[in-house]
């Protein structure tokens, strides 16, 4: 009896814990100038998700400020600066 109470309790809190965590998602890309030199410094990103490829409804959308850029390469974690809704992959393809 005390291990089925304590199972559910576990159960409980774990399941709290789960609801609480942000989905995050890693972005990394390479970027060149128009001269075809690799960006190098600190520029801002923005992230902006879609329902379609062309012309669709903005599903979610934040702003990296500071992202660092070594000889052209940077990586961003989305859903860190704005909190992403998990229910946004569940209605199709996300662009």
């Amino acid at each position: 009896m005390i291990f089925r109470w304590f199972f559910c309790l576990v159960l409980t809190v774990w399941s709290v814990q789960a609801q609480a965590q942000n989905i995050e998602f890693v972005q990394e890309g390479f970027v060149t100038n128009a001269n075809g030199q690799a960006m190098q410094g600190q520029f801002s990103i923005q992230i902006k998700l879609f329902n379609a490829a062309v012309g669709g409804q903005e599903l979610f959308s934040e702003t990296h400020p500071q992202v660092p850029f070594v000889n052209g390469y940077y990586a961003i974690s989305i859903g860190t600066e704005q909190q992403l809704d998990p229910e946004i992959f569940l209605n199709g393809a996300v662009f």
